[in-house]
């Protein structure tokens, strides 16, 4: 995975983009691809909980959120703990660069189009340490509680898998189960061909978890609960 610090920039020529002078909050940008990018603060945003908003609109009254949505292209943000998640729109990217990401990702590629997160890193690091410095709260509580319930993402998540990823692995005789949900973190167990496949963590990646979170962008971290080393027969189909 592709990561660089989301600095306010070097403080001198020759300074590396990964220096974080005078003490601010550290933040560590973690890009999943040309879309979507977790900044990791060093310290907690908003302490144990999680809150999404989908557009600029339900950002209102919720300091940290307005930030964010004021950089340029930014179409969606999830703040939980300690990390904003931001998704990006497609505006102005034709459909031949998409086809470049989609291909470079089939040939192993974790992070395609994520370099390009570079470019707006250092506002989001300013964004977050403008709304550290100013002392208040994060979110408005009115958008913490119109969150969905844990049992309601439950239900989502596992329409996406019905849907859209175990037809898809159940071609190679596995399949993928949710053990549960807390908060908007879900864990998740593989079966049968998924089980101790040497690809289950690419599976998990770039096909579980993009298929999820490109349908539910409010889902936090996906884990993989599932013990590998017991696996028998990877890619092994049932006649």
């Amino acid at each position: 995975m592709l990561s660089f610090p989301a600095t306010a920039g070097a403080d001198h020529e020759g300074d590396s983009p990964s220096i974080d002078r005078g003490g601010a909050a550290a933040i560590e940008a973690l890009p999943s691809d040309a879309r979507r990018c977790v900044f990791v603060c060093n310290r907690p945003l908003d302490a144990g909980r999680w809150t999404f908003f989908p557009d600029r609109e339900a950002a209102a009254g919720s300091p940290l959120a307005e930030r964010l949505f004021a950089i340029p292209t930014i179409e969606s943000v999830l703040i939980a703990h300690d990390q904003v998640t931001l998704t990006r729109r497609d505006e102005g990217w034709s459909m031949v660069a998409r086809g470049v990401r989609k291909l470079r990702r089939l040939l192993g590629d974790p992070t395609p189009g994520g370099e390009s997160w570079r470019e707006v890193g250092a506002a989001v690091g300013v964004a977050i340490r403008d709304h550290i410095a100013s002392g208040e709260v994060a979110v408005a509580e009115a958008a913490r509680a119109s969150m969905p319930s844990s049992r309601e993402l439950r239900r989502r998540v596992q329409a996406v898998l019905d849907a859209d990823v175990n037809p898809v692995v159940a071609g190679h005789g596995g399949g993928v189960s949710i053990v549960d949900v807390l908060d908007n973190v879900v864990y998740v167990r593989m079966a049968g061909g998924c089980q101790g496949c040497g690809l289950a963590d690419m599976t998990l990646k770039h096909g579980v978890e993009a298929a999820i979170r490109d349908a539910l962008p409010e889902v936090g971290a996906i884990v993989d609960l599932t013990d590998h080393r017991a696996g028998v027969n990877p890619y092994f189909r049932p006649s």
